[in-house]
């Protein structure tokens, strides 16, 4: 294999690698995947920008938050001085790999920014114009602002957001954007407090995604489900698979600290308060600080905190408040497409 070819194998075919996984972990990176080599090294090109972003995806659950955040950043600004052809889209998607390494308003001031880009160049992830004819791109751009929207409290520009998605969603008849819009406008419903419509669209994403074979639909599906469980309660048989889906994937999913935090709010909630604490205190006895800096970080720190009131654990309390302290999320996301 030639040096310059390496990349594209260490980093994924197509377009796999290019996006995170939030249900059962079906890939492991490479251990030669941190550090490109050859010519490719000293080469700003769109093979450059490209595989740099796939390799910060692929290293998400993996490298330590700086190192994700020194390739993405790379893969960007090799994207912003190239500007012509598909390296900006392709590149952008490097932001997945930031998801828990910076805070919202930073990430949405950049995604801003690449919009307008986009809309001028009609070749950017986050705003693709529409007579780019990449209405995949443009839907996948939007479902990403929409986070950090909801995460910074602005629901109604997220709320326009989860419209347009919705749109090209009917326009694009594919599962995977029809899931993305269902569920992204039954979170919107349940911080509205509409908890039988969330209920209905939670329900509807999860449907369409079991349709579609779409490998996150039940991870998707126990996160909405567990939203409106917390305020309100389910019907038994949501309650039953969403408590499943919370076991599979506290024990098989890379983002299992997470899953372990819900599944042990739902156990207390049904009374099994023994498993609750058990599971409360194998995360706490790590330490909060060593909580991975992913995409469910601030999330899992609200359960705990959340379970830490529940069970009356002082001790703790002052160690979570000083985790969450520093953040500025209003409205913690859990993972989901």
């Amino acid at each position: 294999m030639q040096a310059a070819e390496q990349p594209f194998e260490v980093a994924g075919h197509g377009d796999r690698g290019a996006v995170l996984e939030v249900g059962p972990s079906t890939s492991r990176p490479s251990p030669c995947c941190g550090k490109p080599s050859g010519p490719f090294r000293a080469a700003d090109s769109p093979l450059r920008a490209k595989v740099l972003a796939r390799l910060a995806v692929a290293l998400y659950h993996a490298a330590p938050p700086e190192r994700r955040a020194e390739l993405s950043q790379e893969a960007i600004a090799v994207a912003r001085r190239r500007r012509p052809g598909h390296a900006g889209r392709r590149a952008l998607r490097a932001l997945y790999a930031l998801w828990g390494a910076h805070e919202p308003d930073t990430a949405l001031a950049a995604a801003t920014e690449i919009f307008a880009v986009a809309e001028a160049s009609g070749d950017e992830i986050f705003a693709m114009a529409e007579a780019s004819g990449d209405k995949e791109r443009v839907a996948e751009g939007r479902a990403w602002r929409v986070t950090f929207l909801v995460e910074l409290g602005d629901l109604a520009a997220a709320e326009r957001d989860v419209h347009a998605i919705a749109r090209l969603a009917d326009a694009l008849r594919q599962p995977l954007y029809r899931l993305v819009a269902a569920s992204r406008r039954s979170t919107l419903a349940v911080l509205a407090g509409r908890f039988d419509e969330a209920l209905r669209l939670a329900c509807e994403a999860w449907q369409i995604g079991v349709r579609g074979r779409e490998p996150d639909a039940d991870a998707v599906h126990w996160g909405q489900i567990f939203a409106i469980f917390s305020e309100t309660g389910v019907p038994d048989a949501e309650r039953e698979r969403m408590e499943a889906t919370a076991r599979r994937l506290a024990a098989l999913s890379p983002l299992g600290d997470a899953h372990a935090a819900g599944l042990a709010l739902i156990c207390l909630r049904r009374g099994h308060t023994d498993e609750a604490l058990a599971r409360f205190e194998a995360l706490a006895r790590r330490g909060f600080a060593d909580l991975p800096r992913d995409m469910t970080y601030v999330w899992c720190l609200t359960l705990l905190a959340t379970l830490c009131v529940a069970l009356g654990d002082l001790g703790r309390a002052a160690k979570l408040y000083d985790a969450l302290a520093p953040t500025r999320v209003d409205a913690p996301w859990a993972p989901a497409r």
